[in-house]
């Protein structure tokens, strides 16, 4: 029990921050596209997705200048020429609204109170299919088609907006292996047509520091401090005591089983290459969406988070599995966010 212990103290000391897959920092199959756009009304350009879990992907469109629409947990912010900004529901749903292939391997995930449908109207056609709540609002619909595990496209009914039609066609298997995709999605919005033909789209495991070396963060410090609990989390996974520290602020105070104490960036270090000589992490995940929040002076922020772990004692197989709350304590230090402490208590296990 002495490891479980001192696993519980390490963890309390980095409580760091909705659904198994769909929030792991832990390494999980990441989808990577890229296509050539071509329009009805003659513009060409090129769109590029990364889609690692529902709170963590990227859509960019590709002109002269590159236009980044991203969602990190609750934030989600746009970057373009003339620099980056916090955005709302509708950049957020927009984001999402391009993952083709992502909703078409993770509809579950990512879509709300799926049910089945009999009668829905898909290009002049009534169709069967399987209906859910867009997580901005509205539906969304998969369709189904000749072949079991090739849906005819979706159809997308969102507020405010016509409804939207993508058409899948050109079904291939895809170069990481196995997995046979559409490599064609027709939209039809409104009378205007895209068609995007896909050059790249593969599969390949990522884990959530991944992610944030591909796309660098704006500076936008919610978005900072959400990145900092990610990178926490998966250095947990990762087994990386070096990270755990340097990640760190060179004294942080830790409230945990009514006690108070100070740590050091070194005595972290030393901490955390016991821990994980000893317990290797599978799960790592938030199973609510964090509360971030930063104070007016713009140095000191923190995360109200509520985490799943899972994993195993290295010498003997005994897998653990424990839930978390805790509040994470960031401070800014020469314009980078760090860890400085935490308060946390554990859910009692069965």
């Amino acid at each position: 029990m002495m490891i479980y212990k001192i696993m519980a103290t390490a963890i309390a000391a980095f409580a760091l921050p909705n659904t198994a897959l769909a929030s792991n920092a832990c390494a999980v199959p990441a989808i990577d596209t890229y296509a050539a756009v071509t329009t009805s009304y003659g513009a060409e350009y090129g769109v590029q997705t990364t889609y690692r879990t529902r709170n963590d992907l990227v859509t960019q469109f590709v002109r002269d200048t590159t236009t980044t629409f991203a969602v990190e947990g609750a934030e989600t912010w746009v970057q373009g020429d003339t620099g980056a900004q916090t955005g709302g529901n509708r950049e957020r749903g927009f984001a999402i609204g391009h993952q083709y292939h992502a909703l078409l391997l993770h509809f579950d995930d990512i879509i709300e109170n799926v049910r089945t449908e009999t009668e829905i109207d898909f290009n002049g056609e009534i169709r069967s299919g399987r209906t859910g709540d867009y997580p901005t609002g509205g539906t969304i619909s998969l369709i189904d088609g000749a072949h079991k595990n090739q849906p005819a496209g979706m159809l997308m009914l969102l507020p405010e907006e016509k409804p939207i039609t993508n058409t899948f066609s050109d079904w291939q298997e895809i170069a990481s292996g196995g997995t046979i995709l559409p490599h064609q999605i027709i939209i039809n919005h409104d009378e205007n047509i895209f068609t995007y033909i896909y050059s790249k789209i593969s599969i390949g495991l990522m884990d959530a520091i991944d992610m944030q070396a591909r796309y660098v963060s704006p500076e936008i410090d919610g978005v900072k401090i959400h990145r900092l609990h990610r990178a926490l989390m998966a250095a947990h996974c990762r087994g990386d005591f070096d990270m755990m520290a340097d990640l760190s602020s060179p004294k942080t105070t830790i409230a945990n089983r009514g006690e108070v104490t100070e740590v050091s960036q070194e005595e972290t270090r030393e901490m955390f290459e016991s821990i994980f000589e000893q317990i290797q992490y599978s799960t790592y995940r938030d199973i609510e969406t964090p509360v971030i929040r930063v104070a007016d002076s713009g140095d000191i922020g923190w995360a109200i988070v509520n985490v799943h772990t899972d994993g195993q004692e290295k010498s003997s197989g005994t897998p653990f599995s424990y839930q978390w709350a805790w509040v994470m304590l960031a401070e800014k230090r020469d314009g980078e966010w760090v860890y400085s402490g935490n308060a946390s208590n554990v859910a009692p296990t069965e």
